[in-house]
């Protein structure tokens, strides 16, 4: 196996990117060679760091969705999750919050590969404010990528080294700002300069598979997101990728914040296992067969017709890049949309629902929840999931609450009726199922309504 670092320096870190045609005449894998052992998490625990004193993530092969209210470690989680396969931390290091936990802080993982067949403890060192781990278990091979809350995106990529100094050639993940992202940066060309590029090359690879990416994910009130010709706008020397909507043709850079994170989103799957493929065949290796995807709040500035969507579009995607690949999925979500659209892809086999819940004590309890079919968005705000004991505002909960009430009571008197009645028309719809039962109440006691 072939390494940047037994390459030549021009060669393995050029600015001018090696042809696709040329890397695969120099640079194939023999049909023979043996890919790499792809891993994915199946096993994760934390004991006096975050907002639980213990958690433990079973995740399962395929898909994971965590629920649970604000605060309670959806994110952390997911972070910590990040650093189990990578041995990096996206953003800042996961740390205790007292002397006990710096004393007796550890996490616990197990990555489902060949490569990593034992479960891994680390304990927090206090003295260096570090999770120390051994070499042999720094990493898991495969993809790995991270939609992080802020906007940012987290990369790992197996066959790629990064220049170090002295220390020469290192795995090291990429974390890209938004900005980085769509504007590129020392080790990414961007989504408006690698989109056009894409879209002016003879082959068209891989602009037809981000094409398919991008129909598979349009969100369904306005149609395909079709890619029109790139176009110059004011105070911008580049050519601009564009959309065509049916309202006409807009510069990507005017798109609204959900279809630039959707955007974004498709480009970086996209352009992780483009790139992984061209650097796996520099190395003379076979690409991997596993990715990693964790997204912190799927639903961020969708759409509720989108967030009915995006899941199910994300777990098609990977379809559309390789029949040999397959994706675990990590999401952290608060939509009761998002939920929803689980009901018709939710594998009980292969996938599992999580929540986080804060009990009266305080304690934060992470359990597995069983997946079942709600049928309606109401049902699923007032099941276990999201808890909420109607699917009305607060006002009208509490009204409908108060009736509820007064229909159990013996005595009730005429100006109870009539005050109530106006705090219910003050929070319900006209048309709320409620009325009916509370209208033929008011009947009985000589009130029409």
């Amino acid at each position: 196996m072939i390494i940047p670092s037994q390459l030549s320096e021009e060669r393995a870190f050029s600015e001018t990117p090696i042809p696709w045609s040329r890397i695969q005449e120099e640079y194939s894998a023999p049909p023979d060679a043996p890919a790499e052992r792809s891993g994915i998490l199946s096993y994760l625990e934390m004991g006096y760091i975050g907002p639980a004193k213990h958690t433990e993530f079973n995740p399962s092969e395929r898909l994971n969705v965590i629920t649970g209210d604000n605060g309670l470690g959806k994110t952390f989680l997911l972070e910590v999750g990040w650093w189990a396969l990578t041995n990096e931390w996206a953003g800042r290091a996961a740390l205790p919050h007292d002397q006990r936990g710096k004393a007796n802080a550890y996490i616990k993982f197990q990555i489902a590969s060949k490569n990593f067949s034992k479960p891994v403890t680390v304990k927090y060192q206090s003295q260096e404010n570090t999770w120390p781990r051994e070499r042999k278990t720094s990493t898991v091979a495969g993809l790995v990528i991270y939609a992080r809350v802020d906007g940012s995106f987290a990369i790992w990529d197996p066959t790629s080294f990064h220049k170090t100094g002295s220390e020469g050639f290192q795995r090291l993940a990429l974390v890209l700002s938004r900005e980085q992202l769509w504007d590129g940066g020392d080790q990414i060309e961007g989504l408006i300069r690698d989109w056009t590029k894409w879209q002016d090359k003879p082959d068209k690879y891989p602009f037809e598979v981000f094409k398919k990416v991008l129909r598979r994910i349009s969100p369904p009130d306005i149609g395909d997101l079709v890619p029109g010709e790139p176009i110059r706008i004011p105070d911008d020397r580049r050519e601009v990728p564009t959309l065509v909507h049916r309202y006409g043709t807009i510069p990507i850079v005017n798109e609204s914040a959900g279809i630039r994170r959707i955007l974004t989103m498709a480009y970086l799957i996209v352009w992780a296992w483009n790139e992984h493929k061209i650097q796996a065949a520099v190395a003379g290796t076979s690409p991997e067969t596993r990715m990693v995807v964790l997204i912190d709040e799927l639903e961020a500035h969708l759409h509720p017709k989108w967030q009915r969507t995006i899941l199910p579009a994300i777990l098609g995607i990977i379809d559309d890049l390789s029949n040999e690949l397959a994706l675990q999925l990590i999401v952290a979500t608060h939509s009761p949309l998002v939920l929803a659209s689980c009901e018709t892809v939710f594998d009980q086999s292969r996938d599992k629902l999580f929540h986080l819940d804060s009990k009266i004590n305080g304690e934060v309890l992470f359990r597995e929840m069983p997946f079942s079919v709600q049928g309606n968005i109401e049902s699923w705000l007032t099941s276990d999931v999201f808890q909420l004991k109607q699917a009305r505002s607060l006002p009208a909960e509490k009204a409908v609450s108060k009736a509820l009430s007064i229909l159990e009571s013996r005595i009730v008197s005429r100006t109870e009726i009539e005050s109530l009645t106006k705090e219910l028309a003050e929070s319900l719809s006209e048309n709320d199922e409620f009325w009916p039962r509370w209208v033929l109440f008011a009947a009985k006691h000589g009130i029409e309504l």
